[in-house]
């Protein structure tokens, strides 16, 4: 059991590492949707590859932590994009701010205030390739939808690849004991 409990923590270790080198890929190579699938099969495989390290017997139940992993994994991702998003937006603001002479505290605090975004204003901007206007004709309820379907989409990838490595084993295990 102490085993597979350090397995199950180095690998949201490695899910959150690789999610926060991720995050610092080039935008061309980050398509929405298909980048979520490829991390969801990065954790799988880096699960699949840590369990052989571990030395774990096959059991079924792993390939859930294989699913949460890769969820945890896309979740870090946009996490971290939203919080790099957010400290740009203060740099730049801060920029413009020294620009003005003279600026008041209370003038200051309510410029910073109109101009600070939230998760779904983020969203927004995420999204944008695929329609620049929207947040403006649906709702946020749109926009956090998305978001849980590219979390599915790495959770199910991560699923995908763990299974498929897991059925490759028991194939390769069931032939070795069938030619003694």
């Amino acid at each position: 059991m102490k085993k597979k409990l350090t397995w199950i923590a180095a690998g949201a270790l490695i899910a959150v590492a690789i999610a926060i080198f991720s995050v610092w890929l080039p935008a061309p190579l980050k398509k929405l949707g298909l980048f979520s699938c490829l991390l969801g099969g990065v954790i799988g495989f880096a699960l699949w590859k840590l369990r052989e390290k571990f030395d774990l017997k096959n059991h079924t139940s792993d390939k859930w932590v294989a699913f949460v992993s890769g969820g945890l994994a896309e979740a870090v991702r946009i996490s971290e994009s939203y919080r790099i998003h957010l400290a740009e937006q203060q740099r730049r603001l801060t920029e413009e701010i020294e620009k003005l002479p003279g600026m008041f505290p209370t003038l200051k605090s309510e410029l910073t205030e109109r101009v600070k975004q939230n998760f779904t204003d983020f969203l927004s901007l995420r999204y944008s390739a695929l329609s620049n206007s929207l947040e403006q004709h649906t709702g946020s309820w749109v926009l956090l939808t998305m978001f849980a379907f590219e979390l599915l989409l790495a959770c199910g990838a991560a699923f995908l690849v763990y299974r498929y490595l897991f059925q490759q084993a028991n194939q390769t295990i069931s032939d070795e004991s069938s030619q003694k």
